[in-house]
């Protein structure tokens, strides 16, 4: 994903944690327009899990992920894997 992706983005609703100068994880709450609604996944009544790493050219690369309630606890240990 491009950085201009990005520009002009403000999303109050999301919760970002920040991961060093290059990574963030984030949420998008459910029905919310967030980071996680800037890919194909839609706003539901599931929130948005995801993390963007900015890499030596300024480019992100976005992972985001909706799970349903019984799987939901996977997230952070999925989000823990380093991204490329």
């Amino acid at each position: 994903m491009p950085k201009e992706a990005f520009r002009n983005c403000v999303f109050p609703d999301d919760c970002i944690r920040r991961f060093g100068s290059d990574q963030v994880s984030f949420e998008t709450p459910i029905n919310e327009d967030g980071i996680g609604t800037m890919s194909r996944l839609v706003k539901s009544e599931d929130p948005i899990l995801g993390m963007a790493k900015m890499n030596e050219d300024n480019d992100a690369t976005l992972l985001v992920m909706r799970l349903n309630p019984a799987l939901r606890n996977l997230g952070p240990t999925i989000l823990s894997v380093e991204l490329p």
